[in-house]
């Protein structure tokens, strides 16, 4: 977990304190936007999956209405 500073702790630091602050903040969101990233990937192919079986279906479903 990521510690929260107050404003008093934020203004008493020094400028390479504050810089290592915003790059570790850099990195979290990085890694956040590549898992959210990653969570529509799995989402997308979950539903892709669950439609399937319906999708296909309904092809040999037209398929055999179109044959007579």
């Amino acid at each position: 977990m990521c510690q929260k500073f107050t404003p008093d702790e934020l203004n008493k630091m020094d400028h390479q304190s504050k810089n290592d602050v915003i790059y570790q903040m850099q990195d979290r969101l990085d890694k956040l936007e590549h898992d959210y990233e990653n969570l529509i990937e799995q989402i997308r192919l979950a539903n892709t999956l669950r439609l399937w079986p319906n999708q296909l279906y309904t092809f040999f479903y037209a398929k055999i209405e179109s044959e007579y």
